[in-house]
């Protein structure tokens, strides 16, 4: 039986960041991102060693036409654009942007901290 990403379904927080990047055109921003990605981690649990009672968790989302442009060789057959969802209230949006980093927790500080790390390696 499969698990589920620990990023996606975990307990719910009492704050949470949503950011949604356009990646640039041209072969540096690819590689930015290709080498930001095996790092996302290691900086996500750097941050939540501060408090580990916070619970900092983080997903990072690609696009499917950026899936595309940045890993052209592994995109997965069925990945498509994401199409916006609703189930009464509650909708999620399709919004236009390459990545998608959800980040959350019980410390809105953490949260701020990881993402103030993240875009200083993306906009390197």
């Amino acid at each position: 039986m499969s698990s589920p990403q620990s990023g996606i379904l975990p307990e719910a927080n009492q704050h949470a960041l949503f950011i949604t990047l356009s990646v640039a055109g041209g072969s540096e921003s690819a590689q930015v991102i290709k080498e930001f990605c095996p790092m996302f981690e290691g900086m996500t649990n750097k941050v939540a060693e501060m408090d580990e009672s916070a619970r900092l968790s983080s997903v990072l989302a690609f696009g499917a036409d950026a899936w595309g442009r940045l890993f052209p060789a592994a995109k997965p057959s069925q990945l498509q654009p994401f199409q916006a969802r609703q189930d009464g209230p509650r909708t999620a949006p399709s919004t236009p942007g390459d990545l998608m980093l959800h980040i959350r927790s019980e410390r809105p500080d953490l949260n701020f901290i990881l993402a103030r790390q993240v875009m200083e390696v993306l906009s390197s």
